[in-house]
């Protein structure tokens, strides 16, 4: 604020305080107080002549009177004047002030009184003169304190009347002369306090309109100040900005209405290389890029039309005709009226970030890229180890030939969950790992788990232990692989790291109208975690202390997948234990209910189950799972030729199964675990050979590898789906196999027609029930089954 504003201001604001009750109650008492000495002189003047009329003991004692009462109310009034009352005592001091007028007007009065007592008829006009006198000084006051003028007023005109009451009760009964006369001075009087009247009216109205006025002109004053004082320093403020804007390391471009250029910094010259004078009235797509997508430019202009804020990436040529990338902020600019009068661009070189982004990207193609072929190339052999593994131990083996076997195995499935759990930590990372809800029996899925590790537990000497609660509901929705990918995880450690005593898994729940809140509690009395390190065993690549990989194996990833896993599922995955007596990990989830109008039948656990998984008194124990898994939707093909069946015959008997992969130990293997069968089964090594043999002889389902030279079995089953549809023939099952176990694989399958896909290693099992699945006629969709049917 400058000094010419603060002192607008500041006689402003004292203006209108003199215009309060408080400021004209000021104003009041220094008037009054300061026309002391005035008052006394006239005072003196009419004691001299008081004299000559009557005693001087009497005209002392009478202006003494007058004195008093002005000398006491000024002193009161100089006081007030120095300290004014506050508000809440200014009422009081209003009261005080009226009564001492009062008093001052009666001293008057009374002096009045003996003026016409002693001087008689001669004295009377001096009389009515000091009145018309004292009732003008009142008049005159009214504006500034109207309680005070109106009792001065009223008392002096009671006098004033008095007067010439008194004088005709005197003339009574005189010459007519004389009563005229009296008459006349009476009508004389009330001329002149008509005069008074209209006097100190016009002299009250022209104070208000000069105070009006000063009030304008104080207004006009303090707003013109303000306003020179605004523009200073917008001017400054313009100022500094313009300096900010030059020096700014963001191109800043400053356009009209239209898009019209009207200003540019230093640092947009330097960047697109135009001089300020080159663009300057030139349209602003003048910069834009070639390579600008059309959306981007018209997101731009239709935030300029609207006159709105936006942001976002575009490129901008420049000129020697390269493009840079750039992000641009657009911002309005508006007047008073709220109209748009400019529009500001904040533009920011952002070729960096995507020279980084694209890196990011290549890197993310070359790591995905080298994860499939990984993934590709490990499971293609661990496929001829596992399975031919699996096929020895269904032959008559000596003991230690079976433990060799064994041992070959285990050590396949190990190497096979490393492989998956670095391929599911990756598309964590990379947030392609997606959660497929459907509906799925739980006891089914947990028990599955449980029957799946139970040999395992049984080898180590430890019991392995499924609590169910009695009324656990039929089905749930959620991503039942996932959940079992999660338990087979917690399961699967304890009983790893558990040399004596048990596992014991312990599912409770809480039943809603719609919902299902669920804990998954998986206790042993293994070797437990110390306390220091238990918030690091969710890490990837952790565990507990430096010597479990050595003695257990593993690669830390499983409980790091885990818990993001069930944090995915929308769950908590937290963990408890005591170093050397055991652990807790406890997974909580809320999954919606199914509503089952025909609930499965449940067999007796007796005779489905193991004694180690039994469940304990007063606990439901599962129904066997199913071994089957969801299968993928085929789009516009028609139902698959099913052919008889003989419940005599062998599963497979009288079926033509076509096997085209490129591996040649892939196909024997797939031969040897089809063998028994009763399948007619013939072999390709590449797409063009699966094509030839499909139309020499359409089979009943062909196992199509997605990798093969040539030709690759995508594009072979997109060939057999269009000959399908072009000759209306029934659409043959065709499961994808295949090394390949990435999400994006499974779309790629289901995208070109398959029905159904399984991941290398294949077992025995998987393949038989996925033949089942896809082909029996009547089968009925499957809850799930790990590796088997498409997600």
């Amino acid at each position: 604020m400058t000094p010419e504003t603060d002192a607008a201001r500041h006689e402003l604001m004292a203006f209108r305080q003199r215009r309060t009750v408080a400021g004209r109650f000021e104003t009041y008492c220094a008037r009054r107080s300061r026309h002391f000495a005035t008052r006394q002189v006239i005072t003196a003047v009419l004691f001299v002549l008081f004299t000559q009329i009557t005693t001087l003991d009497v005209a002392l004692l009478v202006l003494s009177l007058v004195v008093l009462a002005d000398v006491l109310e000024t002193s009161v009034l100089r006081r007030l004047s120095r300290q004014p009352p506050t508000a809440a005592r200014l009422p009081s001091g209003l009261r005080l002030t009226g009564v001492l007028a009062a008093f001052q007007a009666l001293s008057i009065l009374c002096f009045v009184a003996h003026l016409t007592t002693a001087g008689g008829e001669a004295a009377r006009s001096l009389a009515v003169a000091i009145c018309l006198a004292a009732v003008f000084d009142a008049a005159l006051l009214l504006p500034l304190h109207r309680s005070a003028s109106i009792a001065r007023l009223a008392i002096l005109l009671i006098g004033l009347t008095g007067l010439f009451v008194s004088a005709f009760i005197d003339l009574s009964g005189s010459n007519r002369a004389e009563t005229d006369r009296l008459v006349f001075d009476a009508v004389a009087v009330g001329l002149l306090m008509a005069i008074l009247c209209a006097i100190v009216t016009n002299i009250n109205r022209a104070r208000q309109r000069s105070a009006a006025r000063q009030a304008v002109a104080l207004e006009k004053t303090h707003e013109l100040a303000t306003t020179a004082a605004a523009l200073a320093d917008s001017r400054e403020t313009a100022h500094r900005l313009a300096a900010v804007a030059e020096r700014a390391s963001d191109s800043i471009v400053v356009t009209d209405r239209d898009g019209t250029i009207t200003w540019v910094n230093r640092a947009f010259s330097q960047t697109l290389g135009y001089a300020p004078d080159e663009v300057i009235g030139q349209d602003i797509t003048m910069i834009n890029g070639p390579e600008t997508e059309p959306e981007a430019i018209d997101a731009l202009l239709a935030a300029r039309r609207a006159a709105r804020p936006a942001q976002l990436q575009i490129q901008n040529r420049h000129k020697d005709g390269r493009t840079i990338w750039i992000e641009t902020r657009l911002t309005p600019v508006f007047d008073e009226h709220g109209t748009p009068t400019a529009m500001i661009a904040v533009e920011r070189n952002i070729e960096h970030i995507k020279a980084r982004e694209a890196a990011l990207a290549e890197a993310s193609r070359i790591k995905q890229a080298f994860l499939a072929t990984v993934s590709h190339e490990l499971r293609t052999p661990m496929n001829g180890i596992i399975g031919n593994a699996e096929l020895l131990l269904s032959t008559p083996l000596l003991p230690d030939q079976a433990a060799m076997v064994r041992t070959i195995n285990d050590s396949g499935e190990a190497l096979l969950t490393i492989v998956n759990d670095i391929l599911d930590f990756s598309a964590l990372e990379a947030g392609r790992l997606t959660i497929s809800p459907a509906p799925f029996a739980l006891d089914a899925c947990v028990a599955s788990v449980v029957q799946l590790l139970a040999p395992v537990a049984r080898r180590s000497g430890i019991a392995l232990r499924l609590h169910l609660p009695p009324d656990l509901p039929d089905q749930v929705v959620g991503d039942g692989g996932r959940l079992r990918q999660i338990l087979s995880n917690l399961i699967g450690n304890a009983v790893k790291f558990t040399d004596t005593g048990s596992v014991d898994v312990m599912v409770s729940q809480v039943v809603g109208d719609d919902l299902i809140d669920l804990r998954f509690a998986v206790h042993d009395t293994g070797i437990g975690i110390a306390q220091e390190r238990l918030a690091q065993i969710f890490e990837s690549f952790t565990q507990a202390d430096s010597g479990i990989s050595g003695r257990f194996g593993g690669t830390g990833l499983g409980l790091a997948i885990s818990r993001q896993l069930a944090e995915a599922m929308g769950g908590t995955l937290e963990a408890t234990s005591t170093e050397g007596q055991g652990s807790v990990f406890t997974l909580s989830l809320t999954l919606p209910l199914v509503a089952a109008e025909n609930p499965p039948s449940r067999s007796s656990p007796e005779d489905t189950e193991p004694p180690e998984m039994r469940a304990p008194s007063g606990s439901k124990a599962p129904a066997p799972p199913t071994a089957l898994a969801p299968t993928m939707a085929q789009a516009a093909l028609p139902a698959a030729r099913v052919p008889a069946a003989n419940n005599d015959m062998p599963p497979f008997a009288g079926w033509r199964i076509l096997i085209a992969d490129d591996n040649a130990t892939n196909r024997r293997l797939l031969g040897a675990m089809l063998k028994d069968t009763g399948a007619d089964l013939c072999f390709a090594s590449n797409g063009h050979e699966a094509l030839a043999a499909f139309r020499e002889e359409v089979p009943d389902a062909i196992l199509m590898d997605m990798r093969m030279p040539e030709l690759d079995g995508l594009a072979a089953t997109r060939t057999i789906r269009a000959e399908e549809r072009a000759s209306g023939a029934a659409g043959v099952p065709i499961i994808a196999l295949t090394a390949n176990n990435l999400g994006e694989d499974r779309c790629a399958c289901a995208a070109a027609g398959m029905t159904g896909f399984l991941s290398k290693p294949v077992r025995r099992k998987a393949l038989v029930s996925a033949l089942m699945e896809h082909v029996v006629d009547g089968a009925a969709p499957p809850t799930a089954a790990a590796g088997t049917g498409m997600s």
